[in-house]
């Protein structure tokens, strides 16, 4: 078989493979977004070792940390619940006491929390296909500039890792 012959067999071998695979039904359409103080927000990262969205639980599910990382404006966008039951399916109030909202601007150093402002975020866990989804909305506050910002019509579908 000389090399042409072997080159075009492997062009063969490979089309058939690729058009035989068949896409998985269980696929997941990643994702999370969010309006900030009504403009659209977006995570994103230049970095393949760190993703933009993450979510994890830890502490026997105790807790559970959901973020959107923006790389290109070094802002941070995310929730962080804290149940001693394990958080399960569910509407959460975001309150000092068990869960906050929480914006950072990495770039100028300032900090929002939902602390004493008020968000709700609804969660749906499904424990099969390692995933978590909802939405989420809140208003937080620097503490240090009293400015405020509002966090509106957020939702994620991500895969989430337990710790």
């Amino acid at each position: 078989m000389n090399l042409t012959s072997k080159y075009l067999l492997w062009i063969l071998i490979c089309g058939t493979l690729s058009f035989s695979c068949k896409k998985s039904a269980t696929v997941i359409n990643a994702g999370f977004s969010c309006k900030l103080n009504g403009t659209q927000w977006s995570p994103h990262s230049d970095d393949f070792k760190n993703p933009s969205i993450q979510a994890t639980f830890n502490n026997s599910n105790k807790s559970l940390l959901l973020l959107g990382i923006n790389t290109n404006t070094r802002e941070h966008i995310g929730i962080g619940l804290y149940t001693e039951n394990g958080i399960t399916d569910g509407i959460y109030t975001l309150d000092k006491n068990t869960a906050q909202g929480f914006y950072n601007q990495n770039a100028t150093g300032k900090q929002f929390t939902s602390e004493n402002m008020g968000g709700t975020c609804s969660i749906q866990i499904d424990k099969p296909n390692r995933t978590i989804s909802g939405t989420f909305s809140f208003k937080a506050i620097d503490p240090s500039t009293k400015q405020t910002v509002d966090v509106t019509g957020g939702t994620f579908n991500v895969k989430y890792l337990t710790y």
